[in-house]
């Protein structure tokens, strides 16, 4: 047991020894030399503890006594490494210069000779496979361990230590992509971008510039900040529009990656024409059903390519070298062998007819070579034939019905898919009118709560200067502040109404930028009223023609009566008649044997039926036939379900437009009224004859009456809206029709 501890002792002793050499050869200045002095001591301590509690920190497998002798004999050289160098201070001071580096900076010589000290136990562990006479030879004073070279560090005039120059710069790496932005006209514009492109060193410096896609100059009235990679501007009236920006960041290094996005100018002054039609161009749920619809128009061509023809074309090599039979040698001349190298081609062009028949017009030629030949003076024989194969289906498969199936349920699908685009448009549409009219609602809100804020407030500073006179009590005062607290909790939440109601306005065509402020929106048009006759009757034959889901359903039931037509015709048995007609040709060359095939000397033809019944019933087909009456069924209540729907919302929506338009003239009478009697209050609170309290409370209902005007008058659009929408004539109702827009085109 001490033997082995002490084996371990002297291993750790060898140990310090490499860590002392390396400290020795790494640094010049005593400071550094005394400091990882005491740092191996400290180290040497906690090897001799460990080694001496047994922890084989050492190679286990060294037990020998050479090996011991070895371990011994490396501690006196470990002593002499470490003997202390007088160095001149001039050259010490020199020494310590580089050294220097600032907090956080890179790595120093005194760092690269710290950086050499692996972690204890690893680095005993490493020694573990190595020969124990490799202990001793590492401690040398002979072989000193050469220093890395330090990074260079800039030093200023004042000794200060200044950042340092990185020495190898990694290309800037980009990180996700640049996000489109939206900025409104007018406002005040801020994009940062330059957390867009990572820094692949702790040194690096990125500069940024920027400029057009196609490399010409940016507006004017944007600027690049090189250095932040921020850019920031006012746009003005004539920058409305969508502009591609090229980013470039480069390193210090000199190499540089670009990204590109784009930045929108948009209208801050929105009519409701404006605004809708670029809701039609950009919301992402009608996108969405544009493209299914157009995948459904790409799956029709699909399923008309089944009358497609196609060629085939082949062609095979035979050699055969083989032993005949005693009965094939008798036919072939008493020969023992029979060998033959052939040549064939085959061509065809195959396809399918709308009456459910399967063609094929091909041409074969054979080039034949056989031991055969020989007996008859042959050398080589061409054979060719040329005809048509016809498979015409008479019961399973037959008609144009059956053929043209998939092709008529892909245009269903396709119509279907067109529909849908359809109600997302007018589900969309209609959303976005009910939120422009929400908008236009909250800011003429705010305006007039407002403006009765300031009343308000002109009623609380002429109280209080008829207080300071003595004309009123102070309770006149107070009510007037009670009266301006009231109005500024209505304003600030009319403001909070506002701000909600045009962010949601900017999200129907997808704007979404955190430095936008959608305060600086204005909905410029306002509700117009004109009564609007409605009849139930007219409007639901209306509904039942455009109204998109009921189309939709519709079509559905159309679909679902090809695939049960289809379904109960596989049901059938399978009879085809076949028939052939080819012309044949044979001859010692091909032209000989073409021309005796046309010259139709040799024919080949045949006809006749092939019948396939299964034998159980065709369990398959008798179950999808059972499985499409099923989808038929539910299709038909699907409609019936949607038509009795409809109906409904149909009455429930006309007389809603008649009662609102009536409450709208009923509030317009009550409006008029109410200013009649504010302005009788305001006159008789100047005579002396009225109180701040009445004066404020007429000024109150005066507001609630005219709040409730304007929302009977945004509850008659949502009306028309709703209205509009069962018709399905809300789409051209507002001037948005698709051949107009030119954005879709049914095909």
């Amino acid at each position: 047991m001490m033997k082995r501890g002490y084996q371990y002792k002297s291993e750790a002793t060898a140990g310090l020894s490499v860590l002392l050499q390396d400290a020795r050869s790494t640094s010049q200045s005593d400071g550094v030399s005394k400091s990882l002095m005491q740092a191996g001591r400290t180290s040497f301590f906690m090897l001799c503890l460990t080694a001496w509690l047994g922890y084989p920190v050492g190679s286990l497998a060294a037990e020998s006594a050479k090996n011991n002798a070895a371990s011994q004999s490396a501690v006196p050289q470990a002593k002499a490494a470490v003997k202390p160098v007088a160095v001149p201070a001039a050259q010490a001071a020199a020494a310590v210069k580089p050294a220097l580096a600032p907090a956080g900076g890179t790595a120093t010589q005194t760092e690269d000779a710290v950086a050499k000290k692996k972690p204890l136990r690893s680095s005993l562990k490493k020694k573990k496979a190595e020969p124990a006479s490799t202990v001793g030879a590492a401690v040398k004073p002979s072989e000193p361990v050469a220093a890395k070279p330090a990074a260079a560090t800039a030093v200023s005039g004042n000794g200060a230590v200044a950042q340092p120059v990185v020495g190898v710069i990694r290309t800037a790496e980009y990180v996700g992509e640049l996000p489109e932005s939206t900025v409104l006209k007018g406002v005040a514009f801020r994009y940062d971008f330059g957390n867009g492109f990572r820094k692949s060193d702790a040194g690096d410096v990125l500069r940024y510039s920027a400029s057009r896609e196609n490399g010409s100059a940016l507006p004017s009235w944007l600027v690049l900040d090189a250095g932040k990679g921020v850019f920031t501007g006012i746009p003005g009236a004539g920058d409305v529009g969508t502009i591609r920006i090229k980013v470039i960041a480069t390193d210090l290094k000199g190499e540089s990656r670009y990204r590109v996005f784009s930045l929108e100018v948009i209208e801050s002054v929105l009519g409701l024409q404006a605004f809708l039609e670029k809701v039609m161009d950009r919301n992402d749920d009608i996108q969405i059903q544009k493209l299914e619809w157009q995948s459904n128009e790409k799956l029709v061509n699909a399923a008309r390519g089944i009358y497609e023809p196609s060629l085939k074309a082949s062609f095979n090599r035979e050699d055969n070298h083989l032993k005949n039979t005693t009965r094939e040698a008798l036919s072939q001349n008493f020969a023992s062998e029979y060998s033959e190298l052939n040549n064939m081609w085959n061509a065809s062009v195959e396809g399918l007819v709308p009456t459910g028949a399967k063609y094929r017009f091909g041409y074969d030629m054979k080039k034949l070579q056989n031991s055969v030949q020989a007996s008859y003076n042959v050398n080589i024989e061409y054979v060719n034939f040329l005809g048509v194969n016809l498979t015409q289906p008479l019961l399973k498969g037959a008609g144009p019905g059956v053929a043209n199936s998939n092709i008529r349920v892909a245009r269903a699908n396709a119509d279907i898919a067109f529909e849908g685009y359809r109600q997302s448009m007018v589900e969309n549409i209609a959303r976005a009118v009910q939120l422009y009219w929400q908008c236009y609602g909250a800011q003429e809100k705010l305006r007039m709560r407002t403006r009765s804020m300031e009343i308000a407030d002109e009623m609380l500073k002429l109280n209080k200067k008829r207080y300071d006179a003595g004309k009123v009590d102070y309770t006149a005062v107070l009510d007037a502040e009670s009266g301006l607290r009231l109005r500024q909790a209505l304003v600030a939440a009319a403001e909070q109404t506002e701000l909600t109601a045009k962010r949601n306005l900017l999200s129907m065509f997808g704007v979404y930028n955190s430095s936008l402020n959608p305060v600086a929106i204005r909905a410029t048009d306002a509700p117009e009223c004109n009564r609007v006759d409605t009849d139930y009757e007219k409007s639901l034959v209306k509904a039942y023609q455009s109204f998109p889901k009921y189309k939709s359903a519709l079509r559905t039931v159309d679909r679902e009566k090809m695939r049960e037509a289809y379904a109960k015709n596989q049901n059938l048995p399978q009879l085809d008649l076949k028939g052939s007609y080819g012309l044949n040709g044979l001859d010692n060359s091909w032209g000989s044997s073409w021309d005796q095939a046309l010259q139709r000397n040799y024919l080949s033809w045949s006809v006749g039926v092939e019948l396939n019944v299964p034998l159980f019933g065709n369990i398959s087909s008798r179950n999808e036939a059972h499985s499409a009456r099923l989808k038929k069924e539910q299709a038909f209540k699907r409609l019936d379900m949607e038509k009795v729907e409809l109906a409904n919302q149909m009455e429930i929506v006309s007389g809603l437009v008649n009662r609102v338009y009536s409450q709208v003239q009923n509030y317009e009478r009550i409006v008029a009224v109410n200013a009649e009697l504010l302005r009788t209050e305001e006159m008789r609170f100047r005579m002396g004859k009225s109180d701040i309290r009445m004066l404020l409370g007429r000024e109150e209902d005066n507001l609630k009456v005219r709040e409730s005007l304007l929302d009977s008058r945004l509850a008659y659009q949502y009306a028309l809206v709703n209205l509009y929408a069962l018709e399905g004539t809300l789409i051209d109702n507002y001037g948005l029709s698709l051949a107009e827009t030119g954005k879709v085109k049914k095909q």
